[in-house]
């Protein structure tokens, strides 16, 4: 059998470009009015959710790469996974929580108004409104759950971005049990399940974090892992035929597709790796691994989640800053400003939230597991156990 490994280091540098996406599009469609952006293809990188759709696909292809070579229980397997996001998760919602007041009247003193700005003013005082259902959904990780109907905004509450993390988080909970049904070829029990979710998908639950309203970007990463273990018909393709192909294969999903920018970046860069692993190297192939190698993109994208979560506090931070300076400054002006300072900043503060938070969380995680793993391993059988 071919090595289930994916080329980690090219997908690090992915998560980093895609954080830096995240990023730009929110500061920018804060101050940028998409009226004033006349073309279509002109604001669809600005849109924050569509990086987010890329994160979903490169989990669902890792976190089943990572089911694969680590023989382990569902406990131990989400206890690390727990440990991953939650550290994090808990000190910036914390930091958010407090700066509720801050952030409302920040907006309040912008000048101008648009429909970022108008939804961030609604959402804070709702937060502000019922503090403590929020919090409280938002202490579970499982805010992703709690419908419009019953809570509105709980998705968006305190980390507007932080409705993906419980999105991540019900995908961990789940992907262990599709993992032992495709290992075991359990095609029934997986027929039910997977037309279960297709179901609740279709029903029109009113949360944008509920995962089947999103897992078919998961799946999409989950099919792309069975694809990368069973690559070898790649390397029957000429490097010429492929370079030719890959773009018929993009235009095509261009025009086909409603929303193509996600699915079109990660063919970019799973054809990349996937040819790698297949031994497969051309020309087009060759410049987008070399790219992603980058050591600066690499560092990057281990320190992609400190900066996907602490980006919207810093925002709100230079927002107020550059207010106290000009208040009537705005538009293009104020974006100059206020993009390359988030930057800055997001940067400055994930480097020390990387490293003093993120890692000695990892390996709690670890830690935490390993003793588990010990514990339960006599009576509690592994995910991959026949």
């Amino acid at each position: 059998m071919t090595d289930p490994r994916p080329k980690l280091a090219t997908l690090e540098s992915l998560r980093g470009l895609l954080a830096l996406w995240v990023v730009v599009a929110h500061v920018t469609a804060r101050v940028i009015s998409a009226p004033s952006i006349s073309s279509l293809h002109a604001q669809a990188p600005l849109e924050p959710l569509l990086p987010v759709y890329v994160f979903m696909i490169l989990s669902g292809f890792v976190i089943f790469s990572l089911l694969q070579r680590q023989d382990e229980s569902w406990g131990v397997f989400t206890l690390r996974r727990f440990f991953r996001l939650a550290p994090l998760y808990f000190a910036v919602l914390l930091v958010a929580a407090s700066l509720q007041a801050f952030e409302l009247r920040t907006l309040d003193h912008l000048f101008w108004r648009n429909d970022h700005i108008y939804d961030s003013i609604k959402i804070h005082h709702g937060t502000l409104a019922h503090f403590w259902p929020h919090f409280w959904a938002h202490a579970s990780l499982l805010h992703g759950l709690v419908p419009e109907t019953l809570l509105p905004d709980a998705n968006f509450s305190f980390l507007s971005q932080g409705w993906s993390i419980s999105l991540e988080w019900q995908f961990y909970l789940l992907a262990p049990l599709l993992f032992l049904l495709i290992h075991r070829s359990r095609y029934l029990a997986l027929g039910l399940l997977a037309g279960s979710i297709a179901v609740l998908g279709a029903l029109g639950y009113p949360s944008v974090g509920f995962l089947p309203n999103q897992f078919v970007y998961f799946a999409l990463g989950i099919a792309s892992f069975y694809m990368y273990r069973s690559c070898g018909w790649l390397a029957r393709i000429t490097p010429r035929a492929h370079d030719l192909l890959l773009p018929v294969i993009g235009l095509t999903l261009y025009v086909l597709l409603r929303q193509p920018l996600p699915i079109l970046v990660w063919l970019v860069v799973f054809d990349a790796v996937l040819a790698r692993h297949a031994g497969l190297e051309t020309p087009l192939t060759s410049s987008v691994n070399r790219f992603l190698e980058w050591p600066l993109l690499q560092g990057l994208g281990r320190m992609s989640y400190s900066v996907y979560l602490v980006h919207i506090t810093v925002m709100y931070v230079v927002f107020r800053a550059i207010t106290r300076f000009d208040e009537h400054l705005g538009g293009l002006k104020f974006l100059l400003l206020a993009l390359p300072a988030t930057l800055i900043l997001t940067l400055a503060i994930a480097a020390v939230t990387y490293r003093w938070i993120e890692v000695p969380g990892m390996a709690l995680g670890r830690l935490l597991g390993a003793r588990l793993e010990k514990q339960s391993l006599p009576a509690q059988p592994s995910i991959q156990a026949s």
